[in-house]
């Protein structure tokens, strides 16, 4: 991942679910659109937190608004922000997904999937052989 930015694999033109919908309404965008996660937006496009497919999981009533089991405290990147900061921001958060702004405005989305893409399609040096594990420890 060579010095790459997050504009570069992040899905852009977001879908969003808005904040008085319903679990039942965020799980069917998500299975539409194939994603496993959505910015949560309030009326005026603000972002105000993300639900993902794991929060649909644990919801059991499919008709309680999103804003019972969103996930509020959204971490977010910028386009330019490097790939390799991008996965270490998630790593050390344990988050799945970052919201891309431009000057505030939502343009994207990059999730851990958008990063096991780049990989799989990135030439990736051979590595050395291991050492065989010692049977004595």
């Amino acid at each position: 991942m060579q010095k790459r930015k997050v504009s570069e694999i992040m899905s852009s033109g977001v879908t969003t679910v808005h904040v008085q919908q319903s679990a039942r309404q965020a799980q069917h965008l998500m299975r539409k659109n194939g994603f496993h996660g959505l910015p949560v937006v309030g009326n005026k496009g603000e972002l105000l937190g993300i639900v993902t497919s794991s929060d649909l999981i644990r919801e059991h009533d499919p008709d309680a608004s999103v804003a019972q089991f969103m996930t509020t405290g959204v971490l977010t990147v910028d386009p330019d922000t490097r790939i390799e900061d991008a996965a270490r921001l998630m790593r050390e958060n344990e988050m799945h997904h970052l919201v891309v702004l431009d000057d505030n405005k939502m343009v994207g989305i990059l999730s851990t999937f958008d990063l096991l893409y780049l990989m799989e399609n990135a030439e990736i040096p051979r590595r050395h052989a291991l050492a065989e594990a010692d049977p004595e420890v």
